[in-house]
């Protein structure tokens, strides 16, 4: 249907192209890409006066999947994970579990942590590596400020030597131990945000 001239664009061609797409994808990226789509038409339709069918993505319909409730991890299940962290002789996962829970960082933005990256006086930690591309800057929270001064001591360099694929088998291991396996690391993000 890209081939096709705009004026002779027909609300079939787009069901044809959400039906085939949605055998690749899910429902919501498509919903995202219409967006797109729309918006493109929009700008030709209302600023450069373009011949294009009005309102032609709007009546195709995407069915989407009902919002899930965000799931909470109780304080006592908080505990549990990081008191395991400890058991099992990791304090560098206990750092990171405590970081998720009190920061919202995502895996990857604690992963590209540096030591330069975190001011104790302050009690800030700046964040260079996000997924939207901006830096942010966080407040430390009392517990993980307590546990990042007494990790420093004259520390350079990457806050945590792990991969991402080292830290998913590390917190697979520490939840199963720790009988929590249906919480998922992305799910401290969302316990942080909640609490927040």
């Amino acid at each position: 249907w890209v081939n096709k001239p705009l004026d002779q664009l027909s609300v079939q061609d787009i069901a044809e192209y959400r039906d085939q797409r949605l055998k690749t994808i899910k429902p919501s990226s498509l919903h995202r890409q219409f967006f797109v789509l729309r918006h493109a038409l929009n700008m030709a339709g209302r600023e450069w006066d373009w011949d294009v069918p009005e309102g032609i993505l709007e009546r195709v319909r995407i069915r989407l999947k009902p919002l899930k409730a965000v799931r909470r991890i109780t304080q006592e299940q908080q505990t549990k994970l990081l008191s395991t962290c400890l058991e099992r002789g990791r304090a560098d996962m206990h750092l990171i579990v405590l970081t998720a829970l009190r920061t919202a960082l995502r895996r990857s933005e604690i992963l590209s942590l540096e030591w330069k990256d975190i001011d104790c006086e302050k009690r800030l930690i700046t964040v260079h590596h996000t997924k939207n591309g901006h830096y942010r800057t966080l407040p430390i929270a009392k517990d993980l400020h307590l546990q990042l001064s007494e990790a420093r001591r004259a520390e350079e360099g990457m806050l945590f030597r792990l991969s991402a694929n080292a830290l998913r088998l590390a917190f697979d291991r520490i939840r199963a131990k720790a009988d929590l396996k249906d919480i998922r690391f992305h799910d401290l993000r969302h316990e942080a945000i909640s609490s927040f």
